[in-house]
């Protein structure tokens, strides 16, 4: 069984890191062999509210946004987690201290986004005083319900997105006990202030954040 550390660096040396957006670090491809059993990492997953404000480990942002919210088939569109009508409501925001951006899934990329106002700390602007603040990243969960088809029962869609939500959260926390690093899946406490702060489109809806980092 290799540790993923390894497997990281051989995606590297075969040069499959992927070039990022503009602005936006490249992410390497995600390794779909070797790391922890899937029974090691349910027996390590664990909610962490603490976090050391190291950096994160070389790849580590890489294959946890690849493992909540990526392309796993060759068909270029279903991912990692279930959909209900593959729509895939649910977008992925990473906000570290200087840097807000938006995972693509499908170029597997990170988009930089230009937030609405200037911040000394993006993490602390969306979470307020909080733990949380101190992990290098902060993955946000927004919701858009209008993602929907028209035959998507109306009553049922939001409880499809944070099934979805719940989903990828899981995968999040998976990832994370792979890699040694902890998370928390949270309620977006004060979504109009997260959204602001986002600079998101009016039809996406924050809904959950999960910091992630080395657990203190």
């Amino acid at each position: 069984m290799r540790p993923f550390v390894s497997t990281l660096f051989f995606g590297a040396a075969a040069g499959l890191v992927l070039a990022g957006a503009a602005g936006a670090p490249a992410l390497r491809a995600p390794a779909t062999r070797g790391g922890k059993t899937l029974r090691e990492c349910l027996a390590a997953r664990h909610s962490t509210r603490q976090f050391a404000p190291t950096e994160l480990p070389a790849g580590a942002l890489d294959q946890i946004l690849w493992a909540a919210d990526g392309i796993n088939r060759d068909d270029g569109k279903r991912r990692t987690h279930p959909s209900a009508f593959e729509c895939y409501p649910v977008a992925l925001y990473v906000v570290e201290r200087t840097r807000i951006s938006r995972y693509d899934p499908a170029a597997h990329e990170l988009v930089p986004r230009e937030a609405p106002g200037a911040a000394e700390d993006f993490r602390a602007a969306i979470l307020g005083p909080s733990s949380f603040a101190a992990a290098p990243a902060v993955l946000v969960l927004t919701v858009n319900l209008a993602a929907f088809p028209d035959q998507a029962p109306a009553a049922m869609r939001a409880v499809w997105a944070h099934a979805e939500c719940g989903a990828i959260g899981q995968n999040v926390y998976l990832a994370c006990a792979d890699l040694g690093l902890g998370t928390v899946f949270a309620a977006a406490g004060n979504p109009e202030k997260i959204a602001a702060a986002l600079g998101s489109a009016a039809n996406e809806a924050p809904a959950y954040v999960m910091p992630v980092g080395m657990p203190l």
